[in-house]
C-alpha cells in the first residue's frame, strides 16, 4: 500500500504544480481548482472508511511497519482477535488484531513455496 500512497502523493504534487502554473497565466480568470481542498478531504474520508493502517514491529529488521488493512476484515471477523499474515521481505509477520484495530501481538513466520 505504500506504493499507492507514493502514487497518490505524486499525483497531488502534479496537481499542485499545474495549479500554480495555471494561476500564473490565468490570474484574471476563474480558478479551475476552487473547491479542490474539499474534494480531496472527501476522498481521504472515503479511503479511511475502507482501510485502516496499523503499526507492527518486525523483529528481524527492528523496524516499525505501517500495514494497511481493509476494515471489513476486522469488522466482519468471526472472532474478537483476527489473525493476519503480512509478507515482509522474505518472511511474514503473523499479526493478532483486535476489533479496535490494535495489534495485540506479532510473530515472525516462515513462508513456503
Amino acid at each position: 500500500m505504500d506504493k499507492y500512497r507514493c502514487i497518490l502523493s505524486s499525483i497531488l504534487l502534479a496537481i499542485c504544480y499545474i495549479h500554480a502554473f495555471l494561476s500564473g497565466f490565468l490570474s484574471e480568470f476563474a480558478d479551475p481548482f476552487i473547491g479542490f481542498n474539499e474534494i480531496f478531504k472527501d476522498i481521504l474520508s472515503s479511503i479511511r472508511q475502507i482501510i485502516t493502517y496499523v503499526r507492527a514491529q518486525c523483529k528481524i529488521y527492528a523496524s516499525n511497519l505501517n500495514i494497511c488493512i481493509r476494515n471489513s476484515m476486522i469488522e466482519n471477523a468471526d472472532s474478537n482477535l483476527v489473525n493476519l499474515a503480512y509478507y515482509h521481505d522474505g518472511h511474514a509477520l503473523l499479526l493478532y488484531i483486535d476489533p479496535t484495530f490494535k495489534v495485540r501481538g506479532a510473530e515472525i513466520v516462515k513462508i513456503s513455496g
